[in-house]
């Protein structure tokens, strides 16, 4: 029986959407979450494998073959959750099938991660391979040395329903045609970049700047937040509780909520 390594899910902690705008975005590792492969079958893995192979990528083409119909891929990262349920899939499917033993470009994960979505930057199953904080940043990733005790204490809030991202990217390019919701996104990408900027500089980040982004998206991207999830974000901030934001596309899946610092 062979072994097989197993990768994390992510999670985009700042930057969603105002990526597509030229912020700055930063993933982490979600070690909470992890897939690996078993031996076994699943259909959609065989269907995932022979995609592979027409692609002109740097995979062996004889293991493609070999693994499509003997393995199944065993993860408790909850898809259309956004935390990164394909990228690990990516980088577990790299590990096994790669043509010689070099090390992933982001370019290859990108394109391998294109079978489930139409378009990837890959830094996805980058965090997830290398199992490292990531800021992406005019179409590059640089490793940063990320410490989760830089930020106020934050959590996953479970929305109990899934989304399709392809359709939010589309509503938020819509808004984007209306001048108003076009200078918020221009705060929000100013707040992003100095948070993240901060992080990357090993700086403490405090719960005002996080609420002020809270704030942003509360009033500009309702229409990204269920109507259950509103109530939780402002009881949470009326009570002095936590301030919640988006995690990735919001619409469904994971929210961000972080503690309130006294």
């Amino acid at each position: 029986m062979e072994n097989f390594r197993s990768y994390p899910g992510k999670i985009l902690l700042f930057g969603e959407y105002t990526i597509l705008d030229g912020s700055k975005a930063l993933a982490i590792p979600y070690e909470e979450y992890q897939g690996s492969f078993k031996e076994g079958y699943d259909q959609r893995i065989e269907s995932y494998f022979n995609w592979l192979k027409e692609q002109d990528l740097p995979l062996d083409k004889q293991k493609l073959d070999k693994y499509a119909k003997t393995l199944a891929f065993d993860s408790n990262i909850p898809e259309g959750y956004g935390v990164g349920s394909s990228g690990a899939l990516v980088a577990a499917t790299y590990d096994v099938c790669k043509a010689e033993d070099n090390l992933p470009s982001m370019e290859t994960l990108a394109a391998m991660e294109g079978y489930f979505h139409e378009k990837s930057s890959g830094m996805d199953p980058m965090v997830s391979y290398y199992k490292k904080a990531y800021v992406f940043e005019d179409g590059k990733l640089t490793e940063i040395d990320f410490d989760e005790n830089q930020l106020p204490y934050f959590s996953l809030y479970d929305s109990r329903s899934s989304r399709s991202t392809s359709k939010l990217v589309n509503l938020y390019k819509q808004k984007l045609l209306k001048d108003n919701f076009k200078d918020a996104t221009e705060w929000m990408i100013e707040l992003n970049n100095q948070i993240i900027s901060d992080l990357s500089a090993n700086l403490d980040i405090d719960s005002y700047q996080i609420q002020r982004l809270s704030k942003l998206q509360r009033e500009w991207m309702e229409d990204f937040i269920p109507m259950d999830v509103r109530e939780e974000w402002d009881k949470a901030y009326e009570e002095g509780i936590s301030n919640f934001k988006l995690c990735g596309a919001g619409g469904g899946g994971f929210f961000l909520e972080f503690e309130m610092e006294e």
